[in-house]
């Protein structure tokens, strides 16, 4: 019971559960000097929370027509009912409504800053139709020429810098003449239209974690399947954390399965067809003890704020094998004490096996846990991290495999000595007991014989 309330108490660190997969977070020393220089550019020069962006490319259906060029007039129309839509996003925390004006990392004159190729028509959908001599109701209508000859313009038209790398991509370069007889490069094409989207850093992480998925939402209802001349990809700020609670989810089957798994072989090695004499409960509940460890360990590191990783997504895996490994040494080596002393008494044998196969499994878990103890020191944060989460399991398996398991293993004993059935154990079968062998797993019968888990007047006298 003390065993189960631990668990139940710490596994409430699972609560506070937090990701990480940003790489230079993962896999760049905490203390370096391109971290330094990274923190000391963020805190002089300020920097955006973070963002969304959309990208566009040709659909396969119209690359008879327009190549794989994708900075043509219905692509571009297209962005522009996309960037109305996500600018359009409103959501709402503790009552309070925010819309993307709210949001958005603002320049120097207080608006929304944005770096894309419709800041050339200041998003507005009306003034790119002037411009290019289009019509809202056929986007292909309209001079691709003037098109081309716009996205060249260096300055957008709040006299910003246009940065042409950051807004395409697959650049493609032609020359010309200008007046003067002289050849000069210009950008004819782009395999890719980038639209991106900023928050201002000072946004609370729960509303720009809402924004991000009211955008992403936004594509996989509305976007992903119903333009017509553009295919689209998108991605947040918080993608790769969804990506990754996707990939815990489907995990968690693994792990079901692999629970499932060492169940059946703990049930298998630890069955036989009596009804009194078997332990299948037992194989059952070292599985159970294993998981309850896992759920101790996890949630105690998450409690000291330690981030979860892809990493620790394989603990479970050896972990469980470390545990049921431990419960099938503890279980045999009690086994062959029973044989090799029958009038031993339950209480006797139990501190044999303690003293001998049990010091040996607290010896292998504890240089484990030492092993892992180690990795803590790592100046890499996600090894640091998956050290503390295997640490922490460890040496909860460690604790479980004595305090809990071997509980459940005297009780058994208990019940086999008493005669009971293992699933019915309120009813006692009449009959002979039995006695397990050394070697293997049949039994022999003998009237009022003392067997393996059977008790002797002395041990009958210390129950009572």
């Amino acid at each position: 019971l003390a065993c189960i309330i631990v668990t139940v108490g710490f596994g409430i660190g699972w609560a506070r559960i937090k990701t990480e997969n940003s790489s230079d977070v993962l896999w760049v020393p905490d203390k370096c000097e391109s971290r330094d220089d990274e923190n000391w550019v963020k805190s002089t020069f300020g920097e955006a929370e973070g963002g969304a962006s959309f990208y566009l490319t040709v659909k396969s259906n119209y690359s008879s027509i327009y190549g794989d060029n994708a900075i043509n007039l219905p692509l571009i129309y297209e962005a522009f009912q996309i960037d109305q839509a996500v600018r359009s996003i409103v959501v709402s925390k503790n009552g309070l409504n925010y819309s993307y004006n709210d949001l958005c990392y603002k320049n120097s004159d207080d608006v929304c800053s944005y770096n894309d190729v419709l800041q050339y028509w200041n998003r507005n959908l009306t003034t790119y139709l002037a411009a290019v001599g289009g019509s809202s109701s056929n986007p292909t209508a309209g001079s691709q020429q003037t098109l081309i000859q716009t996205v060249n313009y260096p300055i957008f038209p709040d006299n910003r810098t246009v940065s042409t790398l950051t807004i395409f991509g697959g650049l493609t370069l032609a020359n010309t003449t200008d007046n003067s007889g002289e050849s000069v490069t210009y950008l004819s094409g782009a395999g890719v239209v980038v639209i991106s989207y900023s928050l201002e850093s000072s946004v609370p992480s729960s509303v720009s974690e809402l924004w991000y998925n009211a955008f992403i939402s936004l594509f996989e209802d509305s976007f992903s399947k119903s333009l017509s001349y553009a295919d689209v990809a998108y991605v947040a700020n918080n993608s790769a954390d969804k990506e990754i609670g996707r990939s815990i989810n489907d995990n968690i089957i693994l792990v079901i399965i692999a629970v499932i798994i060492f169940i059946v072989v703990a049930v298998l090695g630890l069955s036989d067809l009596h009804p009194v004499s078997t332990r299948t409960l037992l194989g059952v509940m070292g599985v159970v003890s294993a998981i309850f460890a896992l759920v101790v360990g996890y949630g105690l590191s998450m409690i000291f704020g330690i981030s979860f990783t892809m990493l620790d997504e394989v603990l479970p895996f050896i972990l469980l094998g470390v545990a049921v490994d431990c419960m099938f040494i503890l279980t045999k080596s009690y086994d062959v004490e029973a044989a090799e002393n029958p009038s031993h008494t339950l209480k006797q044998r139990m501190t044999k096996v303690l003293s001998s196969a049990g010091l040996s499994v607290q010896v292998t878990l504890m240089a484990s846990t030492v092993a892992f103890a180690l990795g803590t020191i790592s100046e890499l944060p996600s090894i640091r991290w998956f050290s503390v989460f295997a640490t922490m399991s460890t040496f909860s398996i460690m604790i479980s495999s004595t305090a809990f398991f071997m509980c459940v293993f005297v009780m058994t004993e208990w019940r086999i000595a008493a005669n009971r059935y293992e699933i019915f154990c309120c009813f006692i079968r009449g009959g002979n007991r039995r006695r397990r062998s050394m070697t293997t797993t049949t039994t022999t019968i003998e009237e009022g014989a003392v067997g393996g888990g059977g008790k002797n007047e002395e041990e009958k006298k210390e129950e009572r």
